[in-house]
């Protein structure tokens, strides 16, 4: 029986908006939880049960899916650095709740992007951008 590739729909069904309102509510309470939870729990701590969590369910999901995670494709360095920065990021989030509050840190954030859009033709040559 061949294979058929489903269609692409053009507009956002029930599931898909009430997937996209929770995980927009579960990245809104995340702050408001670490912050919450600080005082009880040293913030490098979360993050590190954060990241085993996280690692548990991926490695789960992958099984489940038949993908295999440690192959060798030529993606390790690529994806050491891009899980260093992130794991970097994380770090500046959980440290920075110990002096401000969630909302501050929300807004700095979501607007980094932008900050990052404006400065980067400026330090990155023409020939990157």
């Amino acid at each position: 029986m061949p294979h058929t590739v489903p269609q692409r729909k053009t507009r956002l069904d029930g599931l898909a908006i009430g997937l996209l309102l929770a995980c927009c509510a579960f990245w809104g309470l995340q702050q408001i939880l670490i912050k919450s939870s600080v005082a009880e729990m040293p913030p490098l701590w979360q993050a590190t049960l954060r990241f085993i969590g996280a690692s548990a369910m991926l490695w789960v999901w992958c099984a489940w899916r038949g993908i295999a995670l440690f192959g060798r494709d030529g993606t390790l360095r690529a994806g050491l650095l891009a899980g260093s920065l992130f794991a970097g990021e994380l770090t500046c989030i959980y440290i920075g709740l110990q002096y401000t509050t969630a909302s501050r840190l929300t807004v700095f954030l979501y607007t980094s992007p932008f900050v990052v859009a404006l400065l980067l033709p400026r330090f990155v040559g023409s020939g990157w951008v």
